[in-house]
Formats: C-alpha cells, structure tokens, sequence
C-alpha cells in the first residue's frame, strides 16, 4: 500500500515539473487607469521614493516594515531597501527616470528573484494615462514559474490595482491651476510731470538750468 502511494507522488510530481516547462517563463502584468490631472502631479509621486508610502499597497499590508532610503531618494540611481514581517527584505531601484513621462525600477527580493517596474504616462484630454507594467523572469526554475502562475500574478495584479486607485486620488486632490491672458485696450493718458527742483534763490543753478 505504501509503495503504490509513494508511486503516486511520484508520479504527481513527475507531472508538476513538466506541466511547470509549459507555464511562461516570466509572470508579466499590466495596469491601466486614466488620471485627471497634469502628469507632474503623478510623476512626482512616482519619482521620489519617499512619496510611495502614501500610495503602496506593499506598506498598506505592512506599514510597520523598515524601510532605508537612498540620498537623494528622488530619480535615477535612487533606491530604497525594506524588511517587513509580511513583505520579507528587498531593494528597489530607479534605473531610468524622464520627468512626466516614463520611469522604471528593479526590485530584488532577496530570497526569490528579481523584477521590472515600469511606469509610463501618456498625455490625453482628461489628463493623464498612467500605464504600469511588471515583469518577473523565471526561466528555466520550474518552482518559480509555479509560483508565477499561482501566485505572483494574482498577488502582483491586485497590487497594481491599488496603487493605480491610489495615486489616481492623490494627483486629483492636488490643486489645480489655470493661467488665462486677457489683452485690454488702455487709453492713452496726459499727464504734466515735474521734472527738476531748484532753489529760486541759487543763481548758479538758474542759469545752468537755463543754458540747457
């Protein structure tokens, strides 16, 4: 009995390992949402990491993770690192940074692999659309495309979804303000001005005055 019961995990796992080669080598999501505001107000929040706590679902599920930030915490090369109870330890980095239009990041999980973030905003007649996209490479670990698939994607998407909701309330909350230029036909004024002042009773300046 406990031969035929060890044959048939064996051959469960057998058939995990090669379902795992035709899962996706990398877990890839996207996110999508429409912001009413000028793109500034969102890349500015993207763009110094100081600014995350206010809108990341990984510090919602875990504000009490300690968290290291770079000096300067803002644009290229910035990066932070984080140790929290429910999140684990990790790195994120900003590898590129183009003011109101595109920023990306790398972030290392320390015990299982690494990813790309990237953040792009494109200009429209409601504002802004801010377009996110993650990637998580999994290659040839047949355990981490497994993870991927059960996972990360479900994890990672409704993260996605949270931060977009977020940051899409922090950049409309903002003050907006308009400049509006208004040409306005003055007419023309006479007026008598004074010139000089002289001491009627200087000579000398008198008759300066008088020679020009």
């Amino acid at each position: 009995m406990i031969k035929k019961i060890l044959i048939g995990l064996a051959g469960v796992i057998v058939v995990l390992i090669l379902a795992g080669f035709l899962l996706p080598t990398a877990t890839v999501v996207d996110k999508t949402v429409v912001i009413n505001a000028p793109a500034r107000y969102v890349f500015e929040e993207l763009n110094d990491l100081k600014n995350w706590p206010r809108w990341s679902y990984w510090n919602s599920i875990d504000p009490d993770m300690k968290t290291t930030y770079s000096d300067p915490s803002l644009g290229t090369g910035a990066h932070y690192t984080w140790d929290g109870a429910h999140t684990g330890k990790g790195k994120l980095t900003i590898t590129a940074s183009e003011p109101d239009r595109w920023l990306a990041c790398s972030v290392a999980f320390s015990e299982s692999g690494a990813g790309i973030a990237t953040h792009k905003l494109e200009p429209g007649p409601d504002g802004v659309t801010l377009i996110s996209n993650f990637t998580y490479e999994h290659g040839m670990n047949v355990i981490s495309r497994w993870m991927g698939f059960v996972f990360i994607s479900r994890e990672v998407s409704k993260a996605m979804d949270y931060e977009g909701t977020k940051l899409k309330e922090i950049a409309e909350a903002k003050p907006k303000f308009s400049v509006s230029i208004t040409e306005v036909e003055v007419p023309a004024i006479s007026y008598i001005g004074m010139a000089h002042t002289m001491n009627t009773n200087d000579q000398a300046v008198i008759g300066e005055q008088m020679i020009r």
